[in-house]
């Protein structure tokens, strides 16, 4: 049921919610935290699946710090995937460096890059913090993608959450 997927989400936006990012404190500085944007981001991706430019199935290697910043960003951002877009998630702490913000990587030539592709566009939409938020996307070809893209059953594909930009 859509309706209790938004209300655990934190709600669909009221006709009075503002346009307008919630004042980040220190533990939700992210532009997931505000609900307009978990709203848009939800729907507008839903409505790329209704269409069938999307794969239903995604999968997402989600991978960040240990740190407050990029690991509450990381939470918010897997109930989204999880609840709001019932995608299924794999959640994994970051060995490497990790750009700053949002990344995402899949195999050129995929449907994993669908996925990516539909995500980065609801990202780069979103207001945050007076501007639009940046989200790149990265496509590889297969040969030099990681081996848990190549051996993904599913249209896979990665998301970094880095620290704050």
């Amino acid at each position: 049921n859509v309706a209790m997927l938004l209300i655990q989400l934190g709600g669909a936006p009221s006709a009075r919610t503002p346009q307008t990012t919630e004042p980040p404190t220190a533990a939700a500085a992210n532009p997931i935290h505000d609900k307009v944007n978990r709203y848009n981001v939800i729907e507008g991706i839903n409505a790329s699946i209704k269409s069938g430019d999307v794969p239903r199935d995604c999968r997402v290697v989600l991978v960040h710090y240990s740190q407050p910043y990029s690991e509450t960003y990381a939470k918010e951002m897997k109930t989204l995937l999880e609840l709001g877009l019932r995608w299924q998630v794999t959640d994994l702490l970051a060995t490497t460096s990790l750009p700053q913000g949002i990344s995402l990587r899949a195999i050129d030539k995929s449907q994993g890059k669908k996925c990516a592709e539909a995500m980065e566009i609801r990202l780069r939409n979103l207001t945050w913090r007076g501007g639009n938020l940046q989200a790149f996307a990265d496509f590889v070809p297969v040969d030099n993608a990681p081996e848990y893209l190549r051996n993904c059953e599913q249209p896979c594909m990665e998301m970094d959450v880095g620290n704050e930009q």
